[in-house]
């Protein structure tokens, strides 16, 4: 999805996924969701993981952001491809 630097409006049914795009670039933001408390509650049933990627512009410069969670193991995020050490080296 391409988003406009200026307005975005999300237009749906209920259940068509409105608020799942809001929490994914709130979770890309701040590397957790907005609506469930606990990263596993993200993970989808019958499955061991998540993962969530986005590309998006800072000041100009083009940015990709994913991050991972396995159930059991430490919340990954990676930028531009690059593993980072700590959550505060994305957010601060």
């Amino acid at each position: 999805m391409i988003f406009s630097p200026q307005i975005n409006c999300f237009l749906g049914l209920n259940g068509s996924g409105k608020t799942n795009i809001l929490d994914g670039i709130h979770y890309l933001s701040l590397t957790k969701s907005a609506v469930q408390s606990s990263d596993s509650l993200n993970i989808s049933h019958g499955m061991d993981f998540f993962t969530i990627k986005g590309k998006l512009q800072i000041e100009g410069k083009p940015l990709e952001v994913r991050c991972s969670f396995e159930a059991g193991k430490k919340k990954q995020i990676f930028q531009n491809g690059k593993a980072l050490d700590k959550t505060s080296e994305h957010v601060g």
